[in-house]
């Protein structure tokens, strides 16, 4: 069984499964190839070639004329074939100087393709993938007409023989072959039929034409040949099995005494995060305990138990972990991306153009310029793959253990992380490894966070001298500082700042004025605010507030004045008396909550806070709740509440314990309309609650949903009312 993660991107192609040799050919665009192995190999032996600026173009469109011209490279060589020439114009839209008549001629000439019923053959149209296995067909010696590869559906026969004989192999994907044709998806197709067997017929009957169509009767089936296409047409082309650099299962391809390349096998499981010994055990389909040997970027690291009940894990997250199983020996390898910057490029004593990381290791290849960075994996003291790290920013607004929301999506950490020590609030440039996870987080430079700014309260106290203002921050503290001009034209609106000697340099931004705020509406000061908006709240000339997100900010009337940044509303500072200021929230519904003892703490700034799952009024939802919060109780469980209160950033910070009376239960059965606890059978409600609570999740399910097999829950719970039961609480083992 083979068990790929969707966070394994195509990226990993580049970043690991390759390790290419000097016989190789260096393509400036190797990154952008997602068939290395059948590209590198099919234009080793000149079947197709790159372009004149060194690229490859892999998802360029496959002509029907240039298709015809690997067939013929393929059966005659690079050389002949090029000398081939058409005597007369093969199709009538084909003349005979056309730059691939003498290969549509040939491949014609052999029955291995057709034109269309109105003479043409289109050479510039685009190739279809049914078209080129047809060819393929052919050049594995299968007859168009015998297997049916004319007429209405020759499409559907031509399909049928080239997945089962897995022309296919290696497809990102399920086969389209409506679709018009890659020329990395040529590569792939004609390298598979390269390693497949030919074929040959003892009769091929009688064959006549009708309309066109040429129909065949009485030939004997396509026996295959003990040869493979290789073996006949490309006797120099060797392949053996060999490891790579990291120490995986691989083929090693040479074309004569040319090595092409090293390529690895496909992994039988594969993982990106830590991942448990009886996960891998599954997913491997074994039977018995088995001792893995380990290898960490090509060295031997011990072994790895792999059990059926074994929660030992190995890997972490950005690590490479595959698996590979080998009748019963089974070998776990694991690559780490590293992150770093191209330092120099430079020539080696091979004219070879190579770039120098800034962890002193070099590169051979055509790609990458100064300060590119980029993700690397080594081995064997050496760089093995090198990819272009693309950079992006955000506001990072929640960390949470070991994952971090910015602008509203939340990334796990690369167990391989560079972590320029961000906080929350602040602008962020971050970079992630191939599978997802942040490899590498810093400030965002040249770019006015929210820290930067403060709000001119004063600039003309009694206590002033010299050149001073009193300033609030977007944080919610104040302070009189020390300017380096009068900056009294700025009192009463935003400002960044810049701080040289302790001087203050304050300089106007963007902003939009409004009378009030309303919690719970997006709009403020005529813009828009969202959930990562900074609200500063100054109340009675003294006292400060700070929230983030407008669903937080209490309704206030007062002088409003917001810095706007892409017509945004970035942070919002509110003037105003405390009387101005309605900030009440709290609930009476009753409210169950699922505690997880060893529940992440997540630190937004300004609370630090649990978050679970709970039920309240009936709705399924999460509640954030205070470390600390009166009510909480430590021991996890189910905890149930009648009502709780929040604070101004709608963290719950205190819980009244429920008075209802709940009562607990072994086994649980339904059906003739009652509800059977403990073989006492009782009614229930019309809205009667039922719950399931699996690990810290809760569900709200039905009575018909209740499970009555023995063991299915570890606890059971209910209240009644008045006799009848109306919450039932059941917690799966």
């Amino acid at each position: 069984m083979k068990k790929f993660l969707s966070l394994v991107l195509a990226l990993v192609m580049t970043m690991s499964l390759v390790t290419i040799s000097a016989g190789a050919k260096d393509f400036t665009d190797d990154s952008t190839i997602n068939y290395a192995e059948a590209v590198d190999v099919m234009s080793a032996v000149k079947v197709i070639g790159g372009y004149a600026d060194g690229s490859f173009k892999p998802q360029g469109g496959l002509t029907r004329g240039a298709a015809a011209k690997i067939i013929c490279n393929m059966i005659l060589g690079p050389t002949t074939a090029g000398a081939l020439k058409a005597d007369s114009a093969p199709y009538k839209d084909v003349a005979v100087d056309n730059t691939f008549a003498g290969y549509i001629a040939f491949c014609a000439k052999e029955g291995i393709i057709s034109g269309y019923a109105d003479g043409t053959f289109r050479p510039a149209a685009p190739l279809s993938g049914y078209a080129f296995m047809k060819m393929l067909l052919g050049a594995l010696g299968y007859d168009a007409a015998i297997e049916g590869y004319t007429g209405a559906n020759w499409s559907i026969n031509v399909a049928k023989r080239a997945l089962n004989i897995e022309l296919d192999k290696g497809l990102n994907g399920e086969f389209v072959g409506s679709k018009s044709l890659t020329r990395e998806e040529a590569c792939l197709y004609a390298f598979n039929a390269m390693n497949t067997k030919m074929v040959e017929y003892s009769s091929k009957g009688t064959q006549i034409t009708i309309n066109g169509v040429v129909i065949a009767s009485g030939a004997s089936e396509a026996k295959e040949t003990k040869e493979t296409f290789a073996d006949v047409y490309f006797t120099k082309l060797d392949s053996k099995a060999d490891t790579d650099a990291f120490g995986r299962p691989a083929t090693t391809w040479k074309n004569g005494k040319d090595k092409i390349g090293t390529y690895a096998d496909e992994a039988d499981a594969t993982y990106t995060e830590k991942v448990a010994s009886k996960t891998i055990y599954a997913d491997l389909g074994l039977d018995e305990t088995v001792k893995a040997d380990v290898i960490v970027d090509g060295e031997e690291n011990g072994t790895f138990s792999i059990g059926k009940k074994d929660d030992t894990k190995t890997g972490a997250n950005g690590v490479l972990t595959e698996v590979f199983k080998d009748d019963d020996d089974v070998t776990i390898i694991q690559i780490h991306t590293h992150i770093g910057e191209v330092d120099d490029i430079d020539e080696n004593d091979d004219d070879e153009r190579i770039i120098v990381l800034d962890s002193g290791e070099t590169y051979v290849t055509e790609e990458f310029e100064e300060d590119d960075v980029v993700l690397y994996t080594v081995a064997d003291d050496k760089v093995q793959s090198v990819a272009l790290a693309e950079k992006l920013d955000g506001t990072l607004t929640k960390i949470s253990g070991s994952k971090y929301t910015i602008d509203g999506e939340t990334y796990a950490l690369s167990a391989e992380i560079e972590n320029g020590g961000v906080k929350v609030k602040e602008d962020v440039e971050f970079y992630l490894d191939a599978y997802g996870y942040i490899i590498k987080i810093d400030l965002a430079k040249d770019e006015i966070t929210v820290d930067d700014l403060a709000y001119v309260l004063d600039t003309k106290g009694d206590d002033f001298d010299g050149y001073r203002a009193k300033l609030l921050f977007a944080d919610g503290s104040k302070q009189t500082v020390d300017t380096d001009e009068d900056y009294s034209k700025l009192e009463g609106t935003i400002v960044s700042f810049d701080v040289d000697d302790d001087e203050y340099e304050l300089t106007a931004v963007k902003t939009a004025k409004g009378s009030s705020v309303t919690k719970g509406t997006p709009k403020v000061a005529g813009v828009t605010a969202n959930s990562k908006t900074v609200y500063t709240y100054y109340l009675d000339g003294k006292d400060t507030e700070t929230y983030t997100g407008y669903k937080n900010a209490p309704t206030a009337t007062g002088t409003v004045v917001a810095y706007v940044k892409d017509s945004k509303a970035v942070a919002v500072f509110v003037i105003a008396d405390s009387e101005d200021v309605d900030d009440s929230s709290s609930t009476s519904e009753l409210t169950y909550i699922a505690v997880k003892v060893d529940a992440d703490i997540t630190d937004d700034g300004d609370n630090k806070y649990y978050t679970f799952s709970a039920v309240v009024d009936g709705e399924v939802t999460e509640l954030d709740v205070k470390v600390g919060a009166t009510g909480l109780k430590a021991e996890g469980g189910v905890q149930i509440f009648k009502g709780y209160k929040t604070n101004k950033d709608g963290i719950v910070t205190s819980l009244t314990v429920s008075d209802k009376k709940f009562e607990t239960a072994k086994t649980v059965k339904t059906g003739d309309d009652v509800i059977t606890l403990d073989g006492e059978a009782y009614a229930y409600t019309d809205d009667v609650l039922v719950l399931v609570v699996d690990d810290d999740e809760i569900t709200v399910g039905s009575i018909d949903g209740i499970k009555s097999k023995a063991g299915y829950y570890e606890s059971i719970l209910f209240s009644t009312d008045k006799g009848d039961v109306d919450v039932v609480i059941l917690t799966k083992a």
